[in-house]
């Protein structure tokens, strides 16, 4: 997903009043897990080289998504990795 792309869905995750608090950091913490898969496959699997880019774009603005309700991103991927 490119970083305008990103941006728009995390904007209209965030000004839809008919989701929770609780629902939107659920689905942010979705999409950043989502977003870091992407980025480890591209590192991994020798995608393009603006892929890395854009991956790592849209790892930035879903952390600061989820800064702005006061989760922090890290805690996010430790506790997805102690539930594997």
């Amino acid at each position: 997903m490119t970083g305008n792309k990103m941006q728009n869905e995390i904007d209209r995750l965030q000004n839809d009043d008919s989701l929770s608090r609780d629902k939107k950091v659920a689905k942010l913490k979705q999409i950043y897990l989502d977003a870091r898969a992407l980025q480890r496959a591209a590192n991994e699997g020798g995608m393009t080289a603006d892929a890395p880019e854009s991956a790592d774009e849209d790892i930035s603005l879903v952390e600061d998504a989820l800064r702005e309700l006061g989760v922090d991103p890290l805690d996010v991927e430790d506790h997805a990795a102690s539930s594997l």
